[in-house]
């Protein structure tokens, strides 16, 4: 072989060493991306109003026995905190609100998908304290020893918004206590375990999965579709077959046993 053509020759080894490596690193490159994509829709990002995430977390244990593989990743905050997160952006795939409202609100504004709305269960207040001084909640906060409740922000939180609304009804206002207010109403129940409140107005779900020993009461209200919590599928979650299955497991016998089991009402 002459020097012109080992050159030729050469220059056809490297050129082709080069584009295959190159097809290889866009083969590769594609391998990543579709790898990417099954490891996402094996995972569910939820956000879920405060009240509901000890339960969540049971359900989520239930849920991975049966689908080991699917990740579930929890966010907790107030209902109207995390619908603000939402507009913004946030990656969630699943709203568990503490109330219709917000779900809805979304809806109206097509981050949200219509056709998922779901009512997953109906929150209970309840009242609680470290010392009766009655036998029922509205005795108890009329006996003038009650000087601090702890109470969830009514304009962020439903159930803040629901004990605020008890309140009233029994008589009381803004200076009948000192109340200590939370960002949501796990903040209210932070509050009185730790001894910061005579008193508190949280979720009897809270009462119940904490194992509580302290008196409470469960409150009636006069509005019977109070702390009716809707779940419903964001846009990012539209394609994810994970999201589905478990919007279709919150229907089930075990995960409505779970939820009532928690503390809430599971017959609408």
């Amino acid at each position: 072989m002459n020097l012109l053509n080992h050159r030729a020759f050469f220059s056809i080894f490297v050129g082709y060493a080069f584009i295959s490596t190159l097809l290889g690193l866009i083969t590769e490159e594609k391998i990543q991306a579709q790898d990417a994509t099954l490891n996402r829709n094996q995972n569910i990002h939820i956000a879920v109003a405060s009240n509901f995430a000890s339960t969540l977390r049971l359900l989520r244990s239930a849920y991975i026995e049966d689908h080991p593989s699917v990740e579930i990743i929890i966010s907790s905050a107030s209902t109207g905190k995390l619908t603000t997160q939402i507009r913004y952006g946030a990656p969630y795939d699943i709203f568990l609100a503490a109330d219709i409202l917000h779900p809805q609100l979304l809806i109206d504004e097509n981050l949200a998908l219509k056709a998922s709305l779901q009512v997953y269960a109906q929150g209970q207040l309840a009242l609680i304290t470290h010392k009766a001084q009655g036998s029922s909640a509205s005795i108890h906060l009329h006996s003038g020893k009650i000087r601090q409740i702890a109470i969830a922000n009514s304009r962020t939180a439903p159930y803040g918004m629901a004990a605020t609304q008890w309140l009233n009804e029994e008589g009381f206002d803004e200076q009948s206590f000192l109340y200590i207010k939370g960002e949501n109403v796990n903040q209210a129940w932070q509050f009185f375990s730790q001894g910061g409140a005579d008193s508190a107005l949280v979720s009897l779900s809270q009462i119940i999965l904490a194992e509580s020993t302290h008196p409470f009461w469960i409150l009636s209200n006069k509005d019977k579709k109070q702390l009716i919590q809707a779940a419903v599928v964001l846009k990012q979650g539209k394609n994810n077959e994970q999201v589905q299955k478990f919007m279709a497991y919150l229907r089930t016998k075990k995960a409505l046993n779970i939820i009532e089991e928690s503390g809430y009402r599971v017959n609408f």
